[in-house]
């Protein structure tokens, strides 16, 4: 935690929360975070720079800031009611598969070749490649006795974790 707080990868909100199960918006937070410390730009920045449109009122019940920035990246993704659920909890698989789709963003592809998992039939077919890619990278690992838990709630600690071993491995 104090390596992430000396690279400026800790957003206020989750200071102090590292046991609690991050939620979908806070996560986002983390990544508009991430993006400034890495690239050196705010993420709206970034976007506008690029010309990557950016709809604000994308989702019917987020009015959060960073969320619409990191949706238009397509870091993150509503649901097909066009809704975000920003207060849900993130899942270990959902944590993966939005770690990867930064990844790609700011580093370009990951070549998969999964070493399995334990619990790999637990780990859905939409999340396995981002969880092996992950892995693959050393970003982000596993609970222990080579499972996944791929349905458990992902920690702010971990979340944090896995941002500094993204500043390291990129």
């Amino acid at each position: 935690i104090n390596s992430a707080r000396s690279a400026g990868l800790l957003p206020e909100n989750l200071d102090g929360r590292y046991q609690q199960n991050i939620t979908r918006k806070e996560f986002c937070d983390l990544i508009a975070t991430y993006f400034r410390a890495k690239t050196g730009l705010s993420i709206e920045y970034y976007c506008s720079s690029n010309g990557i449109s950016v709809n604000t009122a994308q989702f019917s019940d987020s009015s959060d800031y960073y969320v619409p920035y990191v949706a238009a990246l397509g870091i993150v993704t509503g649901y097909e009611d066009g809704t975000f659920q920003p207060t849900r909890e993130l899942s270990r698989q959902e944590a993966a598969v939005i770690l990867q789709r930064l990844y790609t963003v700011l580093y370009g592809n990951i070549e998969v070749s999964p070493t399995l998992y334990a619990d790999n039939g637990s780990i859905g077919v939409w999340a396995k490649d981002s969880v092996y890619a992950m892995r693959q990278t050393g970003i982000m690992q596993g609970v222990g006795a080579n499972r996944f838990a791929p349905k458990n709630g992902y920690t702010c600690e971990q979340s944090i974790i896995t941002m500094l071993r993204m500043t390291q491995k990129a």
